[in-house]
């Protein structure tokens, strides 16, 4: 059982009018904390697909869904334990602030706190299918 943890994603125009997104999980004890290092592209990848700058005729996730969207990840293993993540975002509090709510289920490789995690190259697609609706994949 995973504690309640706590993602906090901080959102910064840059000059040159980027969006600068810096993303920490909190909560963790540390045994866990290890186990979860190889989880962490997953866990806040949607972060970064609905707040991604957007261009002329390409709109973010965040105005396509209006914050409001269910994204669900599976990673496997090379040595067998699964993982699902579903992330459902609940849209624009009235303070303004992004909320989303995130399930972990399943096991993950037991990591040595010294472990060096390494991650293959991590690809997403993502197409706007219908008004207010996005289909993805990754790799």
């Amino acid at each position: 059982m995973l504690p309640t943890l706590f993602l906090l994603a901080n959102f910064t125009k840059t000059p040159a009018n980027d969006t600068q997104v810096s993303c920490s999980v909190s909560g963790l004890p540390g045994p866990i904390r290890n186990w979860l290092k190889s989880l962490s592209i997953p866990l806040t990848a949607p972060v970064y697909w609905a707040t991604a700058g957007e261009k002329p005729g390409a709109e973010n996730g965040l105005t396509i869904t209006k914050g409001r969207f269910v994204y669900k990840t599976r990673v496997l293993f090379q040595s067998g334990e699964t993982v699902f993540i579903e992330h459902r975002g609940q849209g624009i509090n009235e303070k303004g602030v992004f909320v989303l709510d995130v399930d972990v289920k399943g096991g993950t490789p037991k990591l040595p706190s010294n472990a060096d995690v390494k991650f293959p190259d991590f690809e997403e697609m993502f197409v706007k299918t219908r008004v207010g609706e996005i289909s993805s994949s990754s790799q």
